[in-house]
């Protein structure tokens, strides 16, 4: 068998493709008969009228007719088809056999034709299958096709699709594929410790994670740490940032993956070692030239690059800087967000806290928001996730795998992860906080910008009383229960997400 036949057939008896794929999803439409099986293919009923009508099967002599030869017999005819004479059961078997088959009338100008039934066409195609499987949070290739709209090398968009289908040439995999090695080692070149793989050798491994720490530190963004490169990539599809920028992210990004692969060639072929400062320089140049062929039009300030590709950008009406362009991300798979947010009107005044939870599909599992007692800016952030914490820890969360908490306070951040830097004042925030999350290990904290925020967090410092709107996270409602005030001054009003309507 060829090695392509050998894939179309690995692809055919894979379980998630096989769903769809199986005669249970396939139906013939009965023109002149001349195509179908009469026993064996399903055409008037869900199943093959062989299973459907077992025993005739067994009797019957020709098990391999056509539909067009079969009918519009009569039930004396049919008598004659059978190896013996049937008894008083089968006969009323063959009566219930022909009163299935009597609606069906053949059209000798319209050839039998094979639907699809999972596409409301009847047509077959890969793309609606993988549609399918991404409906159901088992394929996400549909949006990663990014690689192939960027203008890179082919080289570069055939790297990036490489990893997305695990066919990058690691050692692993050429192992795996049956290529006589010899003693070559496995292990990774860069820290010795994992295996020569694509998740290792481009994530997971320390040295691939330091250059990626310093990139996004030079972006001036925090991402929760993915387990796979490839859900790394899915999830920059829906990246931190939109427009024209998201190109810049998504360049970056494939920059850095280059980079890697390339150190890693070097040492492996070469015995060539490149400090983590020259392949993070390399990887800015890289990313500067790119993005400077894409985007010939716009104006970018070299000299800004280097600090942050955020401050280099002007936009054409007014060299404004294009910072704000920073969007809400969604998590990836098995993943909820926090975004917590709160606000003040003087040190001390009046203050507000609020926050939104939602999950990987970009749905709203819950919000609070309202006023709170009097205190400055970054206490009221300290509230907000104190509370988020406390709503997390009196509920359950079915198949969540990891929860985090973004907020644009660094100060309150800081607060949270340094204990030397606590004030005093704020300890009995921090007390529950802390509380929390010694039962929350799966929470994380997490900065973002306060763009990503003020579309996602409505603060109302001005109200009486302070709201509470949730809804289910599994089969079963689980309410807020009354304890959750932190004797708040103001009332607490609770209700169902339900029942409430979103303009």
């Amino acid at each position: 068998m060829s090695s392509m036949w050998k894939q179309v057939v690995d692809v055919q008896q894979n379980e998630v493709v096989e769903r769809f794929m199986n005669s249970a999803h396939f139906v013939w439409i009965v023109g002149n008969g001349g195509r179908v099986m009469f026993w064996h293919d399903r055409w008037c009923v869900a199943e093959p009228l062989k299973l459907v009508f077992p025993r005739l099967y067994g009797l019957v002599v020709d098990k391999i007719e056509r539909v067009g030869e079969v009918l519009g017999r009569t039930e004396a005819y049919w008598r004659g088809c059978f190896r013996r004479e049937l008894r008083a059961f089968e006969g009323g078997m063959l009566r219930d056999l022909l009163a299935c088959i009597q609606g069906f009338v053949l059209r000798h100008d319209i050839v039998d034709r094979l639907i699809w039934t999972p596409e409301t066409t009847g047509e077959f195609s890969v793309k609606a299958l993988n549609k399918l499987m991404s409906s159901l949070g088992v394929s996400d290739m549909s949006k990663v096709n990014w690689p192939w709209r960027l203008p890179l090398l082919p080289k570069l968009q055939c790297f990036i699709w490489s990893i997305l289908l695990d066919r990058l040439p690691t050692l692993s995999m050429l192992i795996a594929r049956g290529l006589p090695l010899g003693e070559t080692s496995v292990v990774c070149r860069f820290c010795g410790a994992g295996e020569d793989a694509i998740d290792h050798i481009l994530w997971d491994c320390s040295t691939a994670w330091k250059i990626w720490d310093y990139y996004f530190t030079w972006w001036g963004v925090t991402v929760t740490r993915p387990r796979q490169v490839r859900e790394f990539i899915v999830m920059c599809f829906n990246s931190f940032f939109y427009g024209d920028l998201r190109e810049w992210w998504l360049i970056g990004c494939t920059s850095v993956l280059w980079s890697i692969w390339l150190a890693r060639n070097a040492l492996m072929f070469q015995d060539k070692i490149l400090p983590i400062g020259g392949i993070f320089f390399l990887i800015q140049l890289r990313s500067f030239h790119w993005t400077r062929i894409r985007f010939d039009k716009v104006d970018i300030r070299e000299a800004a690059w280097w600090e942050c590709p955020l401050l280099c950008v002007n936009d054409a009406a007014g060299g404004q800087s294009i910072r704000g362009a920073v969007a809400w991300v969604l998590p990836w798979k098995g993943m909820w967000k926090f975004n917590v947010d709160g606000a003040a009107r003087g040190k001390p005044g009046l203050a507000g806290c609020g926050g939104v939870l939602r999950d990987w599909e970009s749905r709203i599992r819950g919000l609070f928001s309202g006023a709170i007692r009097m205190a400055d800016s970054n206490e009221a952030e300290v509230q907000a996730i104190s509370f988020a914490l406390k709503l997390l820890r009196e509920s359950s969360w079915e198949g969540v795998q990891s929860i985090v908490i973004e907020s644009d306070s660094r100060v309150a951040l800081a607060w949270i992860q340094g204990v030397e830097r606590r004030p005093w004042r704020l300890w009995r925030w921090f007390f529950q906080i802390d509380d929390a999350c010694e039962s929350l290990p799966n929470v994380c904290f997490a900065h973002v910008f306060r763009e990503e925020l003020s579309q996602e967090i409505f603060i109302s410092i001005h109200l009486d009383h302070f709201l509470i709107m949730y809804w289910s996270t599994g089969m079963q409602a689980k309410k807020i229960p009354t304890s959750l005030t932190f004797n708040f001054s103001s009332k607490i009003y609770m209700t169902r997400l339900e029942d409430v309507c979103f303009a």
